[in-house]
């Protein structure tokens, strides 16, 4: 459900259509990207800074992820315009609930969903991948 409440804000906030029209082969491709990104950041990272305490490891998984973000999206120079602040907020935020689903569940599998939902609701009606995927 999360993933579909923040996928739904992030289209409304870029003007697209609520949901996806139709979906592309796009909408196979994103999530696997967005469940590897789990794999590192929830699961391994998360997993190995257990020992400072549940909610340090979320923040430290939940910080790391959005800091990887950041890099990558800064890394592409001025070609596209990208609002940094908001990314680096909402990317925290939903770290930060993806990683008490899995600090709750004792699983990968809800934080894993929820990226995977949001990735198709997001980028599902695209023709190509946005441009931070391929460079």
């Amino acid at each position: 459900m999360v993933g579909v409440i923040v996928a739904v804000s992030y289209r409304i906030w870029q003007k697209l259509a609520v949901l996806p029209g139709a979906l592309t082969i796009i909408a196979l491709v994103s999530p696997l990207i967005g469940m590897t990104e789990e794999f590192i950041f929830r699961g391994y990272l998360q997993g190995r800074a257990r020992h400072y305490g549940p909610v340090v490891a979320v923040v430290i998984a939940a910080a790391g992820h959005t800091l990887y973000k950041y890099l990558v999206l800064r890394s592409l120079g001025g070609g596209i315009i990208i609002d940094f602040p908001r990314l680096v907020l909402f990317t925290f935020l939903f770290g930060l609930v993806v990683g008490t689903f899995r600090q709750v569940s004792k699983s990968i599998v809800p934080a894993l969903a929820a990226h995977a939902v949001f990735d198709i609701l997001v980028y599902g009606d695209f023709n190509e991948m946005p441009i931070w995927v391929w460079g």
